[in-house]
């Protein structure tokens, strides 16, 4: 509450497309807050929303996963049109929600067209538990203009 006042935080936005689940968790918060929920992308494909991602030019990497058809070499990839086609082989194959909303894996956005400046992973290191979940492990990062 105290920084819904220091900030005039009136909402809340999230990127949920179909997820029930993520969506009432976060309208329940906004109810006890007495805050807005803004779901810009509800309802949208899993397809279509990476689909936009790239066509709007957001560079973004796994930083964590956990789903049958992800190994370590995913993790600190940028995400491009081929990954998108290869996730969704794993949608067939093993159920996959291409978009990660159902845990299967965690992004991190380095840039993006609002973005002033790029974040750059200097230094990071891969943490696996198994050979399809693990995270990456950020030691260092910096900023750099675009």
């Amino acid at each position: 509450m105290k920084l819904k006042k220091k900030y005039n935080i009136q909402g809340v936005i999230t990127g949920a497309l179909a997820s029930n689940y993520q969506r009432e968790r976060i309208q329940n918060i906004c109810k006890e807050l007495k805050l807005k929920l803004f779901a810009p992308l509800w309802g949208m494909t899993q397809e279509n929303e990476l689909f936009e991602l790239q066509k709007n030019k957001f560079e973004y990497i796994m930083c964590k996963i956990s789903a049958k058809g992800l190994n370590k070499e995913w993790l600190n990839k940028k995400i491009d049109y081929k990954d998108i086609e290869k996730l969704k082989l794993f949608n067939t194959k093993f159920g996959f929600n291409i978009a990660g909303e159902g845990g299967e894996y965690e992004t991190i956005v380095l840039n993006a067209p609002n973005f002033k400046q790029k974040i750059i992973i200097e230094n990071s290191k891969k943490i696996m538990e198994n050979e399809c979940t693990g995270y990456l492990d950020i030691k260092k990062i910096k900023l750099e203009k675009n």
